[in-house]
């Protein structure tokens, strides 16, 4: 699938990532960011910027 997303110039993130045991797998998958407690706490205020908004559908 990131594939897929990354031949129509669509980057991949991975939310909710809690270890660091993970994060080797989801660079292999080539996921181009990754969020979660494991990274930084949430924050009171929303304090990121989408590059774009986007609607998926699996078919």
């Amino acid at each position: 699938m990131v594939t897929k997303l990354h031949q129509h110039n669509i980057q991949v993130v991975a939310g909710g990532v809690e270890s660091m045991a993970t994060m080797p797998l989801l660079w292999q998958a080539q996921l181009n960011f990754v969020q979660g407690n494991h990274i930084g706490k949430p924050a009171s205020s929303l304090v990121f910027e989408f590059l774009k908004d986007f609607t998926l559908a699996l078919h």
